[in-house]
């Protein structure tokens, strides 16, 4: 999604992974980095169908708080009825550290990865509740620093 090119040749690429996978080794490094990946497959039961149902609920209050906050309509659009493609959606749409980010890769169960999103909604919304100001969005992905 993003290139930034050095002027030693050396470039930092950005890439979004549009499924999961587990690295199971890597190859000693001359050059590109390489490694041994196996593709995780996604499973849908029932269950998912319902936890996305309920994080779709919770994500409406979450958009209209944050609206009502901003003074507009935020993060417009219709969310995914898929409960996979719902959850990735939402990890990326929503204000996460890269802990959290991690954590919702790391999960392999659909309806749990819906629920660890639900819950830092709910989190997210007592914390605009009790500061009511606008989230810090590049706060949440940066790294810390004393300055």
């Amino acid at each position: 999604s993003e290139v930034e090119r050095y002027e030693d040749g050396r470039f930092d690429i950005e890439v979004i992974g549009r499924q999961r996978l587990r690295l199971h080794r890597m190859h000693p490094p001359d050059g590109f980095p390489r490694g041994e990946v196996e593709l995780l497959e996604e499973s849908v039961d029932d269950s998912a169908q319902i936890q996305a149902l309920r994080t779709r609920v919770v994500f409406e209050r979450y958009r209209q708080r944050l609206g009502a906050l901003r003074g507009g309509p935020v993060l417009a659009g219709s969310m995914p009825e898929d409960p996979v493609f719902l959850s990735w959606t939402l990890a990326a749409t929503c204000l996460l550290t890269m802990d959290q980010r991690q954590r919702l890769l790391e999960t392999d169960d659909v309806g749990k990865r819906l629920s660890l999103i639900r819950r830092q909604l709910r989190e997210e919304m007592r914390a605009m509740q009790a500061v009511p100001s606008l989230p810090a969005t590049q706060v949440a992905r940066t790294r810390w620093s004393p300055n």
